[in-house]
């Protein structure tokens, strides 16, 4: 193989090796037979269009609303610095967050006033908060990767943010040493090439099952379903484009010249071409006769393989149908269930990995034991809380203290034990196993005690 790069290189070919690569996908392509060959990141940002558009402006425009705090941990009036057990507290919802924070002995405090705060709400001098979270999400999406440029400042900070790659034909690709470190981050943008340092680039990518340092998109792992939709929306704009038939069949027994036929198919393209002048009435004559012509809606366009290729596309990126506006019968629960579907297996993955990122690579840069949360919407099922919160008091599985610790609320002194009948009197055994007399209760003799509930027979001449 060597022998024959050598003499290819020196008769101005390529080598034997890409050689090998352009017939394995060409026979990919015609055969079928293998994997796909990746898109380029031009490619998939011309994709960036249809249902592909409608999905990752949905996400790129949800997860840019959401607000990204700052905070800092405390226990004992000293801050925390390890935060191995923050994967954990992220899973939590709101009220069992507040309870674990009890149980730790942690309190959280928010930081209002902070340099990266400033960073993240201008990160350059043409972008918002907005357009960055926007502009990071769409490249992830499309690219499976964007890449933070971040240019220090004097104090080794950073000073700016730009999302990598900045256009389409920029490619960022990491230089791998032999023993698997990040040697520099080699960045290609048309006549511009720049090495930049591993600490300069704060990396986010989805995981590629290829290489660690190799990106996957949704997007890259459903070429096949783009392509078909693809497909079939160029054929349908092609058959109405091109459609020259105003609604009818002609057809005559008479021969006509080639002369005569292109004369009449030039004036019918003319009048009635396009989709537009379609349907209109014409007048026949020497011998001409019209018939109804159709089209069916299997020519137009292939419902159930479209409706296939788009289910996968918005599948892939973790959205349903209903999310984004394609079921009609669509009521208040339905839509709390999107909206809890949505949140759940979508926004929040997307958000924790980010999260992470910035508190393992930014954050550590300014001061340690800084996290970031985005304040995600709430999406407790209050009625479902409220319910369980009940049963548990009233089958003295928990007590008052325990339900207001889960709510974040201080404990009381009638909270610590169990709650039950006779008017909601909390219920104490006294010594010997005996019922404790209750306030202005009087005290009973033994033997009344024993004889109450009886029913003793008296014969009226003993009374």
């Amino acid at each position: 193989m060597k022998f024959f790069d050598r003499v290819l290189k020196k008769a101005g070919f390529m080598r034997a090796s890409e050689v090998g690569q352009i017939i394995g996908a060409y026979l990919t392509n015609v055969w079928g037979v293998g994997v796909v060959p990746e898109k380029t990141y031009a490619q998939l940002v011309d994709a960036y269009k249809s249902w592909v558009y409608t999905c990752i402006d949905k996400i790129a425009k949800a997860v840019a609303m959401i607000p990204l705090n700052l905070f800092i941990y405390r226990r004992q009036g000293k801050k925390v610095i390890d935060l191995s057990w923050r994967a954990k507290f992220k899973m939590m919802d709101k009220p069992e967050q507040k309870y674990f924070l009890k149980q730790m002995g942690m309190e959280r405090e928010e930081i209002t006033d902070h340099i990266f705060l400033d960073l993240i709400h201008k990160p350059n001098a043409f972008m918002t908060r907005f357009m960055l979270w926007y502009e990071t999400l769409v490249r992830l999406e499309l690219g499976g990767m964007c890449g933070w440029y971040l240019p220090p400042n004097r104090l080794k900070v950073p000073q700016e943010i730009w999302p990598l790659p900045l256009t389409k034909y920029a490619a960022l690709k990491p230089k791998v040493s032999t023993d698997l470190r990040l040697e520099y981050w080699d960045y290609t943008d048309a006549e511009v090439k720049r090495r930049f340092e591993p600490d300069e680039i704060l990396l986010m990518k989805y995981p590629h099952p290829a290489s660690p340092f190799m990106a996957m998109s949704p997007l890259m792992a459903q070429t096949y379903p783009y392509d078909l939709d693809l497909f079939l929306m160029q054929q349908q704009r092609g058959l109405f484009q091109n459609m020259a038939v105003p609604g009818l069949q002609l057809t005559t027994e008479q021969k006509m010249t080639k002369p005569q036929i292109k004369e009449f198919k030039d004036y019918i393209d003319e009048t009635y071409g396009g989709a537009l002048k379609s349907g209109g009435t014409m007048v026949f004559h020497s011998g001409l006769k019209a018939d109804k012509l159709g089209i069916t809606g299997r020519e137009a366009m292939l419902d159930k393989v479209a409706q296939f290729a788009r289910e996968k596309l918005i599948t892939s990126f973790d959205l349903s149908e209903g999310k984004i506006g394609l079921v009609r019968d669509v009521n208040r629960a339905n839509m709390e269930a999107l909206n809890e579907t949505f949140i759940l297996e979508c926004l929040k993955p997307k958000c924790m990995l980010i999260e992470e990122v910035l508190e393992t690579f930014l954050l550590p840069r300014y001061d340690q034991g800084l996290t970031c949360d985005f304040e995600l919407p709430d999406i407790e099922q209050k009625e479902i809380i409220l319910k369980e919160r009940k049963e548990n008091l009233e089958n003295f599985l928990t007590v008052i203290n325990e339900e207001r610790a889960k709510m974040g609320l201080e404990s009381v002194e009638w909270g610590d034990k169990p709650w039950g009948a006779f008017n909601m009197v909390q219920l104490e055994a006294g010594e010997g196993g005996k019922k404790k007399k209750l306030p202005g209760e009087t005290t009973k003799p033994e033997e009344e005690e024993e004889d109450e509930g009886k029913v003793v027979f008296s014969p009226d001449w003993a009374q």
